[in-house]
C-alpha cells in the first residue's frame, strides 16, 4: 500500500462540524472553529504542549427520564400549578401512545 503524501495545508476544514483539524497517527484532532485559534493550537501541538481535552458529553437519558424531568419542571412552575401538570401529562400520554403504536406497527411488518 502506498504511503500517503503530506498535506499541502497545515489545517483541514471539516464542513459538518465547522471545525479545523489535523490528522496525526491516523486520528483527527479537532482544533476549533476559528482558523487563527486552530493554527495556534496546532503550533502548541507541534511543540509538544498539551491541548486541553474537550469536555465530556453527559450520558444520554431515556425517553422516560426526559418525560419525568419535563413533568417535574412543569410542577415547579408555581404560576400554573396542577392544571399545567395535568395538561402536560395528557399531552405526554398521547405522544407516547402514538409513538408506541408506530413501533408496534413497525414490529409486525
Amino acid at each position: 500500500m502506498p504511503r500517503s503524501r503530506p498535506a499541502s495545508n497545515l489545517l483541514s476544514f471539516h464542513k459538518p462540524t465547522g471545525q479545523f483539524y489535523v490528522t496525526r497517527g491516523g486520528k483527527r484532532i479537532y482544533l476549533g472553529a476559528n482558523r487563527q485559534e486552530a493554527l495556534d493550537r496546532y503550533h502548541r501541538l507541534a511543540l509538544g504542549q498539551a491541548i486541553p481535552e474537550p469536555v465530556a458529553r453527559p450520558a444520554p437519558i431515556s425517553a422516560k427520564e426526559l418525560a419525568n424531568r419535563y413533568i417535574e419542571s412543569q410542577k415547579a412552575d408555581w404560576r400554573q400549578g396542577r392544571a399545567a401538570e395535568r395538561c402536560c401529562e395528557d399531552r405526554l400520554g398521547r405522544f407516547l401512545s402514538s409513538t408506541f403504536a408506530l413501533f408496534d406497527c413497525a414490529r409486525s411488518t
